[in-house]
């Protein structure tokens, strides 16, 4: 479940079931994310377009992050 908030009164959830998940992406462009470290992490449902159901922006040592959320969703192949 993703929530971005906006304001005090303004907030998006966007949610995908765990078992529908097919891929876990790490998008890295950018000058300014390169500078300050920080990627995206772009999840891809069952049966969707290319682009990534949610995409979560801004992720600190998402290579880390990313190593959990596939252990987490029993996606890892060690």
């Amino acid at each position: 479940m993703k929530y971005d908030q906006n304001g005090v009164f303004w907030r998006i959830t966007e949610k995908i079931s765990a078992d529908k998940i097919k891929t876990i992406t790490i998008k890295k462009d950018g000058f300014l994310a390169s500078f300050f470290d920080v990627w995206s992490l772009v999840f891809l449902a069952e049966g969707d377009s290319a682009e990534g159901d949610i995409v979560m922006d801004y992720v600190d040592t998402v290579e880390a992050t990313e190593k959990k959320m596939r252990h987490v969703l029993g996606q890892d192949t060690m």
